[in-house]
């Protein structure tokens, strides 16, 4: 999978990760990701959407709506990620 080398905001995180970074929070059982990382998701190149795409259809329901919402909560506080 091909890594994202920039940050797509630097105000939630000083330390930039890479999007398999962010695609492993999104899969892991533990509470739901970091700004940080949610932030990684937007501007996603074709190659990129085809990993999250598969990493998102492997997740459960209750997960998924769990980033989205999160997702809905940064949209709101932040316009440039609407």
């Amino acid at each position: 999978m091909m890594k994202k080398k920039t940050k797509i905001n630097q105000s939630y995180s000083s330390i930039p990760i890479t999007l398999d970074e962010a695609l492993e929070s999104l899969s892991g059982h533990a509470e739901c990701p970091p700004a940080s990382h949610l932030v990684e998701l937007s501007d996603l190149s074709a190659e990129s959407l085809d990993g999250f795409k598969k990493t998102w259809a492997q997740m459960p329901t209750p997960r998924r709506q769990e980033v989205v919402s999160r997702l809905a909560e940064l949209a709101d506080n932040n316009v440039e990620l609407n």
